[in-house]
């Protein structure tokens, strides 16, 4: 943390969204890189969704209808990690429970390993879509400053997710002083 907060306060202004959100994904990649793929999917969805319903400011459907692939698109993903390995335990129990024989689904099903903190991410980058729908958030300015509030390392992994409404000023344009440090 203090390497972050060092190499933060170093960089040019206009470098600090960079410096975290590449923290941000180096911390995340350190337990599997492979899955920095699937945060970056989902903080790309929702940052294309939520231009889309800023976009569409009198059309209430095609408002609507963005919101809902976020949501599908994140929960699938998010479903698919949490219960792909639990379906595939119990689709031959069922199987066998109904008199249908053996069932079994590819090995694959059953090793599928649960991201660290993908509820966290998945349900604060959706929260931007939502609050950009209910119009108590204006969308980010630009990719970098989205992605840096969606892989924001200290709460990442043990939350709380933190509602883009909330801290949309904080990321746009953020004040520091000795007593905000402190």
């Amino acid at each position: 943390m203090a390497l972050v907060l060092g190499a933060y306060y170093v960089a040019p202004k206009r470098g600090r969204h960079l410096v975290l959100t590449a923290c941000s994904y180096v911390f995340y990649a350190w337990w599997n890189p492979w899955f920095v793929f699937l945060m970056l999917i989902s903080t790309a969805i929702d940052f294309f969704c939520g231009k889309r319903i800023h976009a569409n400011k009198s059309s209430e459907i095609i408002r609507k209808s963005w919101v809902i692939v976020s949501i599908i698109v994140n929960l699938g993903i998010l479903a698919f990690f949490k219960y792909a390995g639990f379906f595939s335990q119990n689709v031959s129990v069922l199987a066998k429970a109904l008199g249908l024989g053996e069932v079994t689904l590819p090995p694959i099903f059953n090793e599928i390993v649960l991201p660290v903190g993908i509820s966290f991410y998945t349900f604060q980058s959706m929260s931007y879509t939502i609050d950009i729908y209910r119009r108590h958030a204006k969308p980010a300015n630009d990719f970098l400053s989205f992605a840096c509030y969606v892989s924001m390392f200290p709460q990442l992994i043990a939350g709380p997710i933190v509602r883009y409404g909330s801290i949309a000023e904080q990321i746009r344009s953020r004040v520091h002083s000795v007593d905000n440090f402190i």
